[in-house]
């Protein structure tokens, strides 16, 4: 283990615990000889995301060095896994989610391979790890999100921007004791919202959840 970032990262949860489950690619850094590959490193490219627009992809320079550490740290355990680290042109996009006016940045697994380990970061049933960095003036961020998702969605409206995350079970107000088994389980989409008293992003209420698909 390297930089607080566990082998776990790909063992998804029994259904006793379908919980969105909080995994942590911690951001400081720690003492260590190990070197990473400084070529994987170097050809990182980032899409730029504004709003729910795309735009062409920028270089990893263009991003605080808490969410560049991070990339690095990604690749890094990739390369440990036996993986070779890939040009992953989406795995981090540039959005403004917390309405401040300063750029936000989230980081979707789903959107990285790791070839020839490509489940080594993957979640399982739980889906694939994000993680949302807020950013701050000077060109700094900080860590206000992390867990699981089927995927995200990034909806504009009203001057506002929102994060929809894809998610399951307990997440989507499935009764306790119904999600035995992994087709059991209900999914929806669950907005993030922001707490600028914590500033950490936290679901919203369930009554704001939607699309929900039960089996059966």
């Amino acid at each position: 283990m390297r930089n607080g970032l566990s082998a776990t990262a790909h063992c998804g949860l029994s259904p006793a615990r379908a919980t969105m489950p909080v995994m942590r690619f911690q951001t400081t850094m720690m003492s260590g000889a190990v070197r990473r590959p400084a070529a994987a490193v170097a050809a990182i490219l980032i899409a730029l995301q504004v709003s729910a627009v795309e735009a062409a992809p920028v270089s990893a320079s263009r991003l605080p060095a808490i969410v560049r550490q991070h990339v690095k740290d990604i690749n890094y355990h990739c390369s440990r896994s036996g993986g070779i680290p890939p040009r992953s042109p989406r795995l981090v996009r540039i959005i403004e989610i917390t309405n401040d006016g300063q750029p936000d940045y989230l980081v979707d697994l789903s959107h990285y391979s790791c070839r020839n380990s490509e489940s080594f970061m993957h979640g399982g049933h739980n889906g694939s790890p994000i993680w949302i960095f807020v950013g701050g003036p000077k060109r700094s961020a900080r860590l206000a999100y992390d867990g699981y998702s089927h995927g995200v969605e990034l909806t504009s409206g009203r001057g506002k921007s929102r994060l929809w995350l894809k998610v399951a079970a307990s997440a989507c107000g499935q009764p306790p004791g119904t999600a035995r088994a992994f087709s059991d389980w209900w999914f929806c989409s669950r907005p993030l919202d922001w707490n600028g008293r914590t500033r950490r992003f936290v679901f919203a209420p369930l009554g704001e959840v939607r699309n929900i698909a039960r089996p059966g």
